[in-house]
């Protein structure tokens, strides 16, 4: 479901992977389904959730993923493993299901996705041990049913199994969020994994774009380092910092385009006086990004600017704005920023 990188949001009441366009507010979300021992099946290893687009973990593995048009679809496919059988076993039906939870928070809400399966489910316990059947369920929402200007729907996801005579165990608790965000390219309704800090990652050896990795890995680990020089300044973005960028998109509305001006004019003070004479292929790159409620226009002065080879710096800024749309980094969006 998301191709990059992510990581717990350690602000947030929950074990497993916050994400969300504005976390200072937030309506519960997920699904708790009663728990109950199944009997004569002993769920053996539970695990935790893993990183989106990793197997998720637990008696039964999960697979998140989108589906390829603008449907604001996104399904799960599960399967269950590491079976410890206890007592007298019959090879009953085991059933797994999924349910999803709707949202309220100060930005909106939203009612409860719906949830559709294959028709393969439920099925023999042996079935289940010894082949590789697995449940398909897919959640959506019509855009019509998300809010405000992206469309958003946020739904709690909750996978949980039961036999026949048991009741149902929830084994998986996760969240999604759906978007119809027109200014990403690609696809418009898609749906991410809303519990995750997103991490953007740049490398110091790429031969595209090493000079900007470079220059944020200095950013972030030696800022007094870095120009302007500023007695004890802090960049933030880095994980270790604990301190987010939030994306800013220019056209959201006047507020927006006023804060991109000023990171622009900002940056050009500041890179003025390092100027290299002659600067003839050269670009002033900054960080943290333009494109960010964090540059240099904040007036804080933790920031850094670095002259460079020009087709680095835009090499590195058109890999930004593709992860920007293939991540679902909307308006306000917080992420991080990883060097390798």
């Amino acid at each position: 479901m998301r191709p990059a990188v992510a990581v717990p949001d350690q602000r947030e009441a929950v074990a497993i992977q916050p994400r969300a366009e504005d976390r200072r507010e937030r309506g519960a979300v997920g699904q708790d389904t009663p728990a109950a021992r199944l009997p004569g099946l002993h769920l053996a290893d539970r695990g935790e959730q893993l990183q989106p687009q990793a197997a998720a973990r637990s008696a039964a593995r999960e697979r998140g993923g989108v589906a390829p048009t603008d449907d604001r679809a996104a399904y799960f496919t599960t399967s269950l493993d590491n079976f410890a059988l206890t007592g007298a076993v019959t090879d009953g039906f085991l059933a797994v299901g999924v349910g999803a939870s709707g949202y309220t928070g100060s930005d909106g809400s939203n009612k409860p996705c719906e949830v559709d399966d294959n028709a393969i489910n439920p099925t023999k316990l042996s079935e289940w041990k010894d082949t590789s059947r697995t449940a398909l369920h897919w959640v959506t929402q019509n855009k019509a049913d998300g809010y405000g200007r992206d469309h958003l729907s946020r739904c709690g996801v909750a996978t949980s199994v039961k036999n026949s005579t048991g009741n149902w165990v929830t084994v998986m608790q996760t969240g999604i969020r759906i978007d119809s965000a027109s200014y990403l390219s690609g696809p418009v309704g898609q749906a991410v994994f809303d519990r995750v800090v997103p991490v953007m990652t740049y490398s110091r050896t790429n031969p595209n774009n090493g000079d900007v990795g470079k220059h944020i890995y200095t950013a972030q680990t030696n800022p007094g380092a870095t120009d302007p020089k500023v007695p004890g300044k802090a960049i933030p973005g880095s994980i270790a910092s604990k301190k987010t960028l939030s994306r800013l998109y220019e056209e959201w509305d006047a507020a927006a385009k006023a804060q991109r001006a000023k990171n622009e004019s900002a940056k050009n003070t500041a890179c003025a006086p390092i100027r290299p004479n002659p600067s003839t292929g050269l670009d002033c790159d900054e960080y943290p990004f333009g494109s960010t409620w964090e540059g240099a226009g904040r007036g804080d002065k933790n920031f850094s600017v670095k002259y460079m080879n020009a087709s680095q710096n835009r090499s590195a800024g058109a890999l930004l704005g593709n992860w920007y749309s293939n991540d679902r980094i909307l308006h306000r969006d917080r992420f991080y920023v990883t060097i390798l």
